[in-house]
């Protein structure tokens, strides 16, 4: 299992000082307006369509971010966290993850799992991944992909157009 995925869980489930959660609205929206002002394309993620569901959980990732929004999209083929540090009054963008999901299961030495793509983008090292640079990392058998190291939005995209997905 790669190590984007673990960090994922990690902080989803476990490793997060939550101190609040809401559903963020068009109030909220506008502390967040960076979240609709990212080129989510040239950095390799897909859009984030109008009217998702997005939750907002305030959190202390050190110096690196103060808030993540979370992406609940209707088709559950991707799961986004978007993650913004506090400067003056706004939330400014400074990462981002999403797993890009294909449907399909396949066995691996954790059991049957879902054929994953992962898509980071930190502005700042915060887990792991290469700063300021687009990180993609595959789970799955397809051999086009599997054991391949620094994947590019170009490896990727026919793969994800391939899963249903816009792209």
């Amino acid at each position: 299992m790669n190590s984007f995925f673990l960090f994922f869980i990690a902080t989803t489930v476990w490793g997060c000082s939550f101190v609040d959660t809401q559903v963020l609205g068009s109030k909220g929206e506008e502390k967040f307006a960076d979240l609709y002002k990212i080129d989510r394309k040239a950095l390799g993620f897909t859009e984030i369509p109008k009217g998702s569901k997005l939750f907002i959980t305030y959190e202390s990732g050190g110096d690196a971010y103060d808030a993540v929004v979370s992406v609940i999209l209707s088709n559950t083929k991707s799961r986004r966290r978007v993650y913004f540090k506090k400067i003056d009054d706004e939330y400014k963008w400074v990462g981002e993850q999403e797993s890009i999901l294909s449907g399909k299961l396949f066995d691996s030495v954790d059991g049957l799992v879902q054929e994953s793509l992962d898509i980071s983008f930190e502005k700042k090292r915060m887990f792991g991944s290469k700063e300021g640079k687009t990180n993609i990392y595959y789970s799955g058998n397809d051999p086009r992909l599997k054991n391949k190291h620094d994947l590019t939005i170009s490896d990727v995209a026919p793969i994800i157009r391939e899963w249903g997905i816009e792209y």
